[in-house]
């Protein structure tokens, strides 16, 4: 069997709403690169099906609307060898665990990027 390439999801905390909520990405990948639909809960108890332009991605930004509760995603990969993937994650999480204190009790990140710009400085990483 074949496998899906969503590995970098495999090194960032946290749950898929969360993901979604803030465009989670690492490695030059993000959750918008990647979302078919996801699915929520409005406020007034409505089931709405969101498209990745429905959210109005940008860089650690989506644009769900206040006191929506996010349900379900649907993500697309490349296909992959599932052996590739595996060493492909332990690539990653060994490049993490050697640049941040994966293993430590921390405060976790506490800078905030300028709005519209990235960590990295490029100008090319805007979403």
């Amino acid at each position: 069997q074949g496998g899906v390439d969503l590995t970098f999801l495999r090194t960032i905390p946290g749950a898929i709403g969360g993901a979604l909520r803030m465009n989670a990405g690492c490695y030059g990948t993000y959750v918008a690169d990647h979302l078919i639909e996801a699915r929520a809960l409005t406020r007034a108890g409505e089931r709405v099906v969101l498209s990745p332009a429905d959210l109005h991605f940008a860089y650690r930004h989506s644009e769900l609307p206040e006191g929506w509760v996010l349900t379900g995603a649907t993500f697309e990969g490349a296909p992959g060898d599932p052996d590739a993937l595996e060493a492909k994650m332990a690539d990653q999480l060994a490049r993490r665990d050697a640049s941040q204190p994966t293993k430590e009790r921390t405060a976790g990140s506490t800078f905030r990027n300028p709005a519209g710009y990235s960590s990295t400085g490029r100008a090319d990483d805007v979403h």
